[in-house]
């Protein structure tokens, strides 16, 4: 909704008052153009380090936190946090391009993957 309220006011902003229907025919256009409205969520990474020295990457997006570091055996562990129920709901873990957590990837989102070489 974020993105269409900034449509909105950009509209508003270049162009004076619309009306109370622009937003109803913004939302209808991307719609029809096939185009999803989300809130995109800004990912941040760094490096930091266990209390023995090891590196463990800390990544965020708002909504999960991930850390990734490496297991006294060898192996690697990764561990996600969600913030809310509703985050874990949307949550997808793939392995190797394979789902192993979570619902199927979006259409677009799935077909995209299977573009790549």
């Amino acid at each position: 909704m974020q993105a269409l309220e900034a449509i909105y006011r950009r509209l508003l902003s270049d162009h004076g008052d619309w009306g109370g229907d622009t937003l109803e025919a913004i939302s209808d256009i991307m719609v029809l153009t096939g185009r999803s409205v989300v809130d995109v969520e800004a990912i941040e990474a760094e490096m930091l380090e266990s209390s023995v020295g090891w590196p463990i990457a800390r990544v965020h997006a708002d909504q999960v936190t991930g850390y990734i570091h490496q297991a006294i055996d060898g192996g690697i562990v990764v561990d996600l946090y969600t913030r809310d129920q509703a985050a874990a709901d949307r949550l997808r873990v793939l392995v190797d391009g394979q789902p192993v957590y979570g619902g199927p990837l979006p259409e677009p989102v799935a077909a995209a993957r299977r573009a790549r070489p």
